[in-house]
């Protein structure tokens, strides 16, 4: 009973046009045993992997991103070991989303770099793309990684503020969502329609 009442509450996520992250929350409060763990990260990297390319749904990455993030700050970083391999699929469903939000949810990347499930290397890139997105220079090499992450605003606490993450996600689907007025369309060197 506990299963089908888990992944209805998880399948149920998608029916609306809103984050219902009170039915996340009972969600992650109803993982009790391993086996519910391996459970919630087993279907969200399906609802991840399987919504890729053409298929991309941004409604069903945000609802992964706070469903990830009230997992994280409930329980922590994971063990993947423990969890298995589907658990690993955080980092993945962090990047599915805009770029906006990369600051808020650093935790998650430094917490994976702590536990040694992201290499020294791809944790400098991401930092360092991040500081080049910001600034577009290489200052970065002359400051500490604190300072780099101060200066970037990086969240290095071990929570994510869901309030601010849902504020932000709220923002882009309103401008998103909101009425535009086409300026000019064309077509790229590689055959797609642009429109302006």
């Amino acid at each position: 009973m506990k299963l089908l009442t888990f992944l209805l509450l998880l399948y149920s996520l998608e029916c609306f046009c809103q984050i219902d992250t009170t039915r996340i929350s009972l969600m992650i409060k109803g993982l009790h045993t391993i086996e519910d763990h391996k459970r919630f990260w087993k279907e969200i990297y399906h609802k991840d992997q399987h919504y890729r390319g053409k298929l991309a749904n941004h409604a069903n990455d945000q609802e992964n991103l706070i469903a990830i993030s009230y997992y994280f700050n409930t329980f922590g970083y994971h063990d993947t070991k423990k969890l298995g391999r589907e658990s690993a699929i955080i980092l993945a469903v962090k990047g599915h989303n805009r770029s906006e939000i990369h600051k808020l949810t650093f935790p998650i990347v430094l917490e994976s770099f702590k536990a040694k499930v992201m290499d020294e290397k791809s944790f400098q890139q991401y930092w360092q793309g991040v500081y080049k997105q910001e600034f577009n220079n290489d200052d970065y090499k002359n400051k500490s990684l604190p300072m780099i992450f101060n200066l970037l605003g990086l969240n290095v606490s071990k929570k994510i503020n869901i309030h601010e993450l849902l504020s932000i996600i709220n923002d882009y689907n309103n401008f998103m969502n909101a009425p535009k007025e086409i300026i000019g369309q064309w077509i790229s060197p590689e055959g797609k329609k642009l429109t302006l």
